[in-house]
């Protein structure tokens, strides 16, 4: 384990692609369209969220929400400008503030080139605990994405294999693409609960994205 975390801090190389006129613009055009077309939200959970708001309309047989640009730009307005990605090794935190860049593990890859034999095989869970050991132990590395599919684990739980593997080996802050559906994504939520020791401290801190 590295308690150390590098980072590009205060880069001095800038890119801007759209200057702040081109970027309002599509400001502008995404709040037009969000109000006039909409958005679908598949989930009766949320449209029962969006139904609370004045300002959103909702169309329950649809799915779809309207919103209008102040109540978009109100909750634009209510999320902080900086926070970080929480790990269970405070000194592991990372800084999201614009003045670094962190580089993590990425992709979820299906396949792997094994170490032993050097033959291309389908990636497993032995394989995520083994790069989650590597990244933990590497300064260079700041937080996981999961790497690589455990394959031989069970499609309706895989998700969740990968990420308490990834926990039994690392320290770093935890982020996952593979958790599809809301009985993975509570029982993703109880086990970082579990880990950071309540769900006020999973507030204060979130171990997982």
């Amino acid at each position: 384990m590295t308690s150390q975390i590098k980072s590009i801090s205060k880069p001095k190389l800038k890119l801007e692609v759209l200057d702040l006129q081109e970027v309002n613009k599509i400001h502008e055009a995404t709040l037009w369209t969000i109000e006039n077309v909409g958005v679908r939200f598949p989930s009766k959970h949320a449209i029962a969220i969006w139904a609370d708001h004045v300002g959103a309309v909702v169309d329950q047989e649809k799915m779809i929400v309207r919103a209008s640009p102040a109540l978009i730009e109100q909750a634009l307005k209510s999320a902080p400008p900086a926070y970080d990605l929480c790990a269970r090794d405070p000194a592991q935190d990372l800084p999201l503030d614009g003045d670094h860049v962190f580089v993590g593990t990425d992709g979820c890859g299906v396949e792997i080139l094994d170490l032993e034999t050097g033959n291309r095989r389908t990636s497993c869970l032995a394989d995520v605990c083994d790069i989650a050991r590597i990244a933990d132990a590497s300064e260079e590395i700041g937080f996981h994405w999961v790497p690589v599919s455990a394959q031989d684990m069970p499609v309706n739980t895989r998700g969740l294999h990968e990420i308490k593997a990834i926990w039994e080996n690392s320290t770093k802050h935890v982020q996952t693409e593979s958790i599809y559906n809301t009985r993975e994504a509570t029982a993703a939520i109880e086990m970082a609960v579990a880990i950071a020791g309540g769900k006020d401290a999973l507030r204060k801190r979130p171990i997982l994205s």
